[in-house]
């Protein structure tokens, strides 16, 4: 193993490519919501968790889990890995439509997070940790806004999404 790889490639190797979202928008199609992506000024690697599973996946996205019980298998739909002048990012992100709530999803993503880093760890001998930001993505009318907001979090450290395009390096600070 190369010990001089970039975060990103670690944690790549470690991923099952069936997951990995290379597209350049959001997507929850059950709601028909969709929302651009802008990931310039910091690398990326997007994982999609909530996605149809072909037959080789027969026992669903966990396996070794109870599917039965709806809480177990919870997921979100997407995570961002990035690395940004220096640092670390996991940004964990659910689309809903209309005003459900996203929290189970969101610490479903955080739990992936955790278990994913401490494997690229494992494997790669390294002690990554990141900085995780979770993001809720919500059915609202977007209007077209010229002015770029800065992100900002609740007292959970949590952000809902209402802007047009999700610039991906407004979320590394």
């Amino acid at each position: 193993m190369d010990f001089q790889m970039s975060f990103l490639i670690k944690v790549n190797y470690v991923l099952n490519q069936d997951f990995i979202w290379t597209n350049s928008y959001f997507s929850e199609p059950s709601a028909k919501m969709r929302v651009n992506l802008n990931n310039d000024g910091c690398k990326t690697l997007i994982f999609q968790l909530d996605k149809q599973l072909d037959r080789r996946y027969r026992g669903g996205l966990y396996p070794f889990f109870n599917n039965g019980n709806r809480n177990v298998c919870k997921a979100c739909d997407y995570i961002i890995l990035s690395e940004h002048q220096g640092n670390q990012y996991a940004i964990v992100v659910e689309m809903k439509e209309g005003n459900h709530s996203t929290s189970e999803q969101i610490k479903a993503g955080l739990c992936f997070v955790d278990f994913l880093i401490s494997t690229v760890n494992r494997v790669h001998r390294t002690s990554y940790s990141v900085r995780k930001r979770r993001v809720s993505i919500k059915e609202v009318k977007r209007k077209r806004k010229t002015k770029i907001k800065d992100i900002t979090y609740d007292a959970n450290g949590h952000h809902v999404f209402e802007q047009n395009i999700f610039r991906t390096i407004a979320f590394l600070k």
